[in-house]
């Protein structure tokens, strides 16, 4: 689904018209918001009836100002709920989701109303949760968001920030320009800031992950249109991962540790499975915290509909009790997808881990990429292709580096260098700074090491090509060019290969993995340090 939200500063003229119905076809619409219409009723009916499969609702402008519209195709199932000046809601209901709500909000140019707009649109917000709201708001969230103009921040911004906070909203961000709106003066007296955007509640963001948003080129109005493209997450299947609200559980550790125990025979690799697959039907049988807490709602609502006199306030306080411990593990749920560290455990704001979290999701999405042709591709499988093709390629040897290569000769043809490295090389003042490295690698060294520095070959690593700033720096680069010029490679003592190839002991595995993050991203198998360092005295001696 796409909504395409435009302030188009008046609907006069048939090529502003055009160049809507080229934009609404070029990005496949379904929905679309207009502000500052400046139009009546009579006049946006007629253009929208030229328009096919399209049902729309219309605020009219009050004299010239204002106006706006909201239209939809017949592959939409839309229901308005109101509507007003600033903004126009509607109930949208999507196959196999839950409905949600869809606010097209025109924001008070001269900021006037606009305290009044947002405790409006923060009751809406309350009342229905998964809400989305979309168009242009006539506020910056934040200095960066203007370019030009005073920089001084006013009371009507404060009170936009304030809206945004109170009512956990999530800026779902956008990939083109910065700026959404331009005054359209000379380059001395240019104004830019970003006025229009989608902001959404973390439980609409729940529902749609990968939507983001798209600035489109500013034509026929001081506004450029944005599209918000809400696309279905793919159905990868649920990737098994530990979580740390698992270990709060009476019954966690009986629905493996046993098991683990009595494969003491097994290979650790088997044992590993085995305990992940116990632990896997322990989960799949346990509720999470979400479905817990709305049972015991159920039953707490249960016991309060009694009177007083009749109800049973042992029970109730039990039920409150436990609801207040199950709590905790929702918030643990949340705060470890936050991936944030506070000190004793950090405050308890179960709402707010949930926005950084969804934020730290979006953040990590990648929508599009470029491949090795130069092309762009929007195609999940395109994507992880060219993730597994450019990692393939990066570790896989070359026609100059090959491990045959490098041990019968290390360096095939002669090392070329630039004239400031030259000069550095040939400057008689050197003198080392450190012991003497200069000596020929033993071929035994499990690990071999060239670096190209032809300019040719600029691909991992490579000299710098310009006149260091200070003294220390030339004479660093001089010390390690050097003995490359002379086909000399730097090694280090036996003492430390021996140090560096030796295998980790048991206090040195443990000490590193208690200096590890907890809730740090787990490796492929799902595990967690959380999971190894809060049951090292069960796990360690066999790890």
């Amino acid at each position: 689904m796409n909504v395409n939200s435009w302030n188009c500063r008046g609907f006069g003229g048939p090529r502003k018209k055009q160049f809507l119905r080229d934009t609404l076809r070029a990005t496949k619409a379904n929905i679309i918001f207009l502000s500052e219409t400046k139009s009546s009723r009579r006049r946006m009916t007629r253009f929208m009836n030229s328009v096919p499969t399209l049902d729309y609702i219309i605020v009219p402008a009050r004299d010239t100002a204002g106006g706006l519209c909201m239209a939809w195709s017949n592959s939409v199932d839309i229901q308005v709920l109101n509507s007003s000046l600033s903004y126009i809601c509607a109930r949208i209901t999507v196959k196999d989701k839950p409905p949600w709500v869809l606010l097209g909000v025109y924001g008070d140019p001269n900021h006037f109303q606009s305290r009044l707009i947002w405790e409006t649109l923060t009751q809406i917000i309350n009342l229905h949760g998964r809400v989305c709201l979309v168009g242009d708001f006539n506020e910056i969230l934040d200095s960066s968001e203007k370019y030009g103009g005073s920089s001084r921040v006013k009371q009507h911004t404060l009170d936009f920030q304030n809206f945004v906070f109170k009512s956990g909203l999530v800026d779902i961000g956008y990939k083109g320009p910065a700026y959404t709106w331009t005054n359209n003066r000379n380059v001395s007296k240019a104004i830019y800031q970003r006025l229009d955007r989608v902001l959404a509640t973390p439980d609409w963001l729940q529902l749609y992950p990968n939507a983001y948003v798209n600035h489109l080129p500013m034509i026929h109005s001081d506004h450029c249109p944005i599209l918000l493209r809400i696309k279905k997450s793919p159905d990868r299947g649920k990737e098994f991962k530990m979580e740390n609200w698992w270990f709060e559980e009476s019954d966690f550790q009986q629905a493996w540790v046993e098991k683990w125990k009595q494969d003491s025979n097994m290979s650790w690799q088997d044992r590993w499975k085995s305990m992940k697959e116990n632990i896997q039907v322990w989960a799949r049988k346990h509720p999470t915290p979400k479905k817990m807490l709305d049972e015991l709602a159920g039953k707490i609502y249960k016991v309060q509909l009694q009177h007083p006199a009749v109800r049973d306030h042992a029970l109730e306080a039990r039920l409150l009790k436990e609801y207040n411990e199950v709590e905790a593990k929702h918030e643990l749920y949340w705060r470890q997808r936050a991936r944030m560290q506070w000190e004793e455990g950090g405050d308890r704001n179960t709402k707010f881990f949930h926005i950084v979290a969804t934020n730290l999701r979006r953040h990590n999405l990648i929508t599009a990429m470029e491949d090795e042709a130069g092309r762009l591709t929007g195609d999940e499988k395109k994507i992880r292709a060219c993730f597994v093709n450019y990692f393939k390629n990066l570790y896989s040897p070359t026609p100059y580096m090959t491990q045959q290569s490098i041990l019968s000769d290390p360096i095939q043809e002669p090392l070329t260098l630039n004239p400031t490295q030259q000069s550095m090389i040939s400057d008689q003042t050197h003198q080392p700074l450190a012991p003497d490295l200069t000596r020929q690698p033993h071929l035994s060294n499990p690990i071999q090491t060239t670096l190209n520095l032809s300019p040719a070959h600029h691909t991992r690593t490579s000299a710098p090509t310009q006149q260091p700033n200070s003294n220390h720096t030339q004479q660093t680069l001089r010390d390690f060019l050097q003995p490359l010029q002379n086909n000399r490679w730097p090694t280090i003592p036996e003492s430390a290969h021996q140090h560096l190839t030796r295998l980790p002991d048991f206090h040195e595995v443990k000490r590193i993995l208690f200096q590890m993050g907890p809730d740090k991203s787990p490796g492929p198998d799902g595990v967690t340090c959380s999971f190894l360092q809060q049951h090292w005295h069960i796990l360690g001696s066999d790890l």
